[in-house]
């Protein structure tokens, strides 16, 4: 046994090599009893940060040379796991926040925000594996689990065109097949469905577009459970194949919203509930309607934005649920750039206003960039998933956003970044990939104010 580890022992740390599970034990003994995840320790940085992670190694060194920041209870922790007193400064998240680029933080599970990257540990995620986490004490990993909901966003899917003319050629199957990993542990899946599918369906050049039936699988390969109905070519064919494809959703076990048989369906809040307590609301909206998609007392479709049905919207799910984390989406109009519109920065700034925790463009075909506004996040968009658009680069770029909540609360995110191939297909992105989307997402005067 090195010195390192009889130090970690005497702090009630087992150590079982670099990259295996720290059984940190008691080490917050001096605190009063915090409960099962109080040893649990993350770490955080800004998000336009090089680095993805660090190894325990290097995070030691650091941490005891001063140079990582703590709040005041994971001090304790890290003091006691690494043997030594760092004198690096000693923050809350919302303070280190403004100062994160190129930083780090450790914070407990339950301190951490979403404003901030979350970093891995030798290469481990603790959202990913946390039994296998470097910083958590395993009764706490046990528990964290048991209690974290994770929630995935994707982009544009329209199964259409040459992603549906793909599934017929080589099987359904192979729209989802690089990508299917990703979602088997996920409590909810989020898809944007823009197009409804209709008998006969025969793809076609243009953009007046129709899906069959059989390629709706490629949902269910993704486990999707959650449903945006505020697409622009969901009613190309008219109402019928809308509401065929409503109740093949609702048959299937998916829950919609931002679309539905009427108005009044369509502009209904959807509830889900979170792991340990609290809920998530949604709420979607189509800014412009131009096919004429959206729904009215008697005809189907997606809900219209007005800012005083959204305002009405937003307040009713804060009446009912006041603690409710509250997602809106809007189909804003199309532009395929990097940077939003003006009008759709401003109602998403409407939106974080109204109360609004997230807001996400589902309309974006181009991911766009990400920004943290008076607290709140707003996701411009995310990009094409299942789609057939690769005649230019930026329309072959996507991301997926990984959720996670604790406690009721979001404590952070997690992107995955795609490419969209030669079969139409979501793959996963190549080092050179991502770092290209990144540059053209994440801009410093949007991420740290």
């Amino acid at each position: 046994m090195n010195a390192v580890q009889k130090n970690l022992m005497r702090a009630g740390v087992a150590s079982v090599g670099l990259g295996a599970v720290l059984l940190i034990g008691s080490i917050l003994a001096r605190e009063p009893a915090a409960g099962a995840d109080s040893a649990t320790l993350i770490l955080q940085t800004g998000w336009t940060t090089a680095l993805d992670g660090i190894s325990s190694a290097d995070l030691k060194a650091q941490y005891c040379a001063g140079a990582v920041s703590a709040t005041r209870q994971a001090r304790r922790a890290a003091d006691s796991l690494f043997a030594c007193a760092s004198a690096g400064p000693v923050l809350s998240a919302e303070e280190f926040y403004p100062r994160s680029k190129d930083k780090w933080i450790l914070l407990l599970l339950e301190e951490a925000i979403p404003r901030l990257k979350t970093a891995d540990l030798d290469g481990i995620s603790f959202f990913a594996d946390p039994l296998k986490y470097p910083a958590a004490a395993r009764p706490a990993a046990e528990h964290a689990r048991k209690e974290i909901t994770h929630y995935i966003l994707t982009g544009v899917s329209a199964l259409t065109r040459y992603t549906g003319k793909s599934a017929d050629e080589h099987g359904v199957q192979i729209l989802a097949q690089k990508v299917k990993p990703f979602f088997q542990s996920a409590d909810y899946v989020h898809v944007s469905n823009e197009v409804s599918f209709m008998n006969g369906c025969v793809f076609a050049p243009g953009t007046r577009f129709c899906s069959k039936e059989p390629h709706f699988q490629a949902y269910r390969e993704i486990r999707a459970n959650v449903v945006e109905l505020t697409g622009n070519h969901t009613r190309d064919f008219g109402d019928e194949p809308f509401l065929k494809t409503l109740a093949w959703f609702e048959r299937n076990g998916m829950k919609t919203f931002g679309g539905g048989r009427n108005a009044a369906q369509a502009s209904k809040p959807l509830y889900l509930t979170l792991k340990g307590g609290g809920s998530i609301s949604l709420t979607g909206f189509n800014e412009l309607c131009p096919l004429r998609e959206c729904a009215d007392a008697s005809v189907p479709g997606a809900n219209q934005y007005t800012r005083d049905r959204a305002k009405s919207t937003i307040d009713g799910i804060r009446k009912q649920n006041p603690r409710a984390f509250i997602i809106a989406t809007v189909q804003f109009g199309e532009v395929n750039s990097y940077k939003p519109t003006e009008n759709q920065r401003k109602i998403s700034y409407d939106l974080a206003e109204m109360g609004a925790d997230l807001v996400f463009g589902s309309q974006a075909h181009q991911v766009q960039q990400m920004e943290f506004y008076r607290g709140k996040i707003l996701l411009h968009g995310l990009g094409n998933f299942f789609f057939d658009q690769t005649h230019t680069f930026g329309l072959r770029q996507g991301y997926f956003m990984n959720l996670y909540f604790y406690k009721g609360r979001l404590i952070s995110m997690r992107p995955v970044f795609t490419w969209i191939d030669e079969r139409f297909r979501p793959v996963p992105a190549n080092a050179e990939q991502a770092r290209q989307i990144k540059e053209s997402i994440y801009s410093d005067d949007l991420l740290y104010r």
